[in-house]
């Protein structure tokens, strides 16, 4: 056979098809909590997991049981509530950490979290104490500590974001990291972005994920509504079964994949959509083809042909890599 005549053989098998991968996890809601340990005052509240009560001296935490690739990047969005939308205390944080998925440390200002080695935290800081030299009642700050415990101390932080919306009420935070810099937006804004080596920080390149919360002598309650991670790690695109190149067999590993029962999975779901869609179909099969066999079809995307990180976002992602 050709390679023309390959090329559009493999394009008439079930063209029109196509299938979306999930990200690492994802919780639409929290009726399920499976791969979650919630510590303290943490509990299932409906469909959200409540942090806190609106009680006062209450203190909780909810972290992934499994450690995640942090390191060379991530995206993370997530849904919380705090209610009221004014006058209570104290918040709570997104928390990267390589200790233990039972972690919990001091409540009211400490915010659940003060001490913690080996971590990288986000404060949704709801409440000014001046202990901690907070700059108001409402403002998102990225706290890291090299080589000790982290500190709810504003000179732990190194990025901040004190002019901002009220962060009472419902809001979507989206945290993208690229082994370099760490992004923050809020409410699809972008607030600020800080320079971090998250390796550095956490002792390693994987962390536990989660949040905590906590109330003092005033209270609020704390919700956390949804929840999505996707790790991403470099990777070379074409090369979907992970083996250091781009060769026939990928377009064969992404077609297989696709349209043989039991479904059978490429080892880098990012490598294999080639056209970088966020979508793995037969067109990615063919791409990969048409750059190996012709010279009509446009490059592939980046990273290829040297091993990179993923410059568009989607749900994608790989189980294994053979880049370094």
């Amino acid at each position: 056979m050709s390679r023309s005549s390959l090329l559009w053989g493999l394009a008439l098998v079930l063209f029109c098809s196509s299938a979306v991968f999930s990200v690492d996890f994802e919780y639409t809601d929290f009726t399920n909590t499976n791969g979650l340990t919630l510590v303290g005052n943490t509990i299932v509240s409906g469909f959200y997991l409540q942090l806190t009560a609106a009680i006062n001296t209450q203190t909780g935490a909810v972290w992934t049981n499994e450690q995640y690739d942090v390191a060379d990047g991530f995206s993370t969005t997530f849904e919380f509530q705090i209610n009221p939308p004014t006058g209570g205390a104290d918040g709570m944080t997104f928390i990267l950490q390589s200790n233990s998925p039972t972690e919990l440390r001091t409540g009211g200002g400490g915010l659940g979290y003060d001490g913690m080695p080996n971590s990288i935290v986000l404060e949704i800081d709801h409440y000014n104490n001046g202990n901690h030299a907070d700059p108001n009642g409402n403002h998102l700050s990225l706290h890291a500590v090299l080589g000790g415990p982290n500190t709810a101390n504003e000179s732990a932080s190194i990025g901040i974001a004190s002019s901002i919306p009220n962060l009472g009420g419902i809001h979507t935070i989206q945290i993208d990291y690229d082994g370099v810099a760490m992004v923050i937006s809020l409410d699809g804004a972008q607030l600020f972005s800080s320079t971090v080596d998250a390796a550095a920080h956490l002792g390693g390149t994987s962390a536990h994920l989660g949040f905590t919360g906590a109330t003092g002598g005033l209270n609020e309650q704390h919700l956390l509504r949804s929840w999505s991670f996707e790790s991403q790690g470099e990777f070379q695109r074409g090369d979907a079964n992970a083996d250091g190149s781009m060769t026939l067999e990928d377009a064969l590993d992404v077609a297989v994949s696709l349209f043989v029962s039991p479904f059978t999975p490429v080892e880098c779901l990012d490598a294999g959509d080639a056209d970088d869609n966020g979508l793995l179909s037969i067109a990615d099969s063919i791409w990969i083809l048409g750059t190996l066999f012709t010279t009509v079809f446009p490059p592939i995307t980046a990273p290829y042909p040297n091993c990179g990180i993923d410059s568009t976002s989607d749900s994608l992602n790989c189980s294994s890599t053979q880049c370094p």
